[in-house]
């Protein structure tokens, strides 16, 4: 569906999995008004360490709250 501004939306990011390195997800946008799906995405981010400027296994705190979160989701 269309957005048009000033149209409220709403924004949605269910889990779908993660390796010790990258977290996978997918994005719905709906105009809230209509309750219609309007756009959707799938993303899959990765960690990196600037300091070798390589990918890098996640940090324990943000494993911790995606795992949570998967959970959630399943």
């Amino acid at each position: 569906s269309e957005l048009r501004v000033g149209e409220r939306v709403a924004i949605y990011s269910p889990a779908l999995g993660r390796t010790a390195k990258r977290l996978h997800y997918m994005q719905f946008l709906v105009n809230d008004g209509k309750q219609v799906l309007s756009a959707t995405g799938e993303l899959v981010s990765a960690h990196v360490d600037m300091k070798v400027r390589r990918q890098a296994p996640l940090p324990d705190a943000i494993t911790a709250e995606f795992d949570k979160l998967l959970a959630k989701h399943q």
